[in-house]
């Protein structure tokens, strides 16, 4: 295993070596895409990085991660970060105020980290896109501010009443979606069942 690491750690490096030069090129204008500088011996790499998961891929697998946006190689590299879990945590949550915040939200979420709950619902009350990883992150964790932060996603996103309803109806899609996958998270994490936000504002209080 020590040597099958050592192995696929020198391939990271590589790999991010020849891809950062790449980058380079890209940024210059004379190339659009990293794409075409990656082959099939790059995902066996990132395979066998997913696999044996180890902690020494940390600072090759970061440098990938900012590199690999909406390339060929991007899932792989997300779960490959994901799989080394707490041994990147700290890095990714530095991410989350850059450009690659959504996607380092995503990863931290699937991670389940609590660390990164306040951070991830902060970011979600002032942009949209990301609720998502909010609500998953919510989900994963199951703490009392986990179960506070949906309770105020349902109670901020209550459905329009009629006339409203209608003169709104994107907002009021956007309400139900929100308060339908909060609901959801709640009962998944609390084993409860209300459907109105006051029962469970009511069951908070009296928990």
């Amino acid at each position: 295993m020590k040597f099958s690491i050592i192995d696929t750690k020198k391939k990271l490096e590589r790999l991010v070596l020849h891809l950062e030069s790449s980058a380079d090129m890209t940024a210059l204008g004379t190339i659009r895409s990293i794409d075409q500088f990656i082959s099939e011996q790059d995902k066996y790499v990132l395979d066998s990085a997913f696999l044996t998961r180890s902690p020494e891929y940390a600072e090759y697998l970061l440098r990938l991660f900012k590199l690999s946006a909406g390339s060929k190689l991007d899932k792989k590299v997300i779960e490959a970060v994901t799989a080394i879990g707490e041994h990147i945590e700290e890095q990714l949550l530095g991410l989350l105020d850059t450009q690659h915040g959504l996607r380092a939200a995503n990863v931290l979420a699937s991670m389940g980290s609590e660390r990164a709950l306040r951070p991830i619902t902060r970011l979600a009350d002032a942009f949209d896109e990301y609720m998502t990883p909010a609500i998953k992150i919510c989900t994963a964790v199951g703490n009392d501010d986990a179960i506070s932060y949906l309770l105020d996603v349902m109670k901020h996103n209550k459905p329009l009443g009629f006339p409203a309803s209608l003169l709104k109806k994107d907002e009021n899609q956007t309400r139900i979606a929100r308060t339908s996958i909060a609901l959801q998270a709640l009962r998944k994490i609390t084993g409860q069942n209300f459907q109105k936000v006051d029962d469970w504002l009511d069951w908070r209080e009296n928990k």
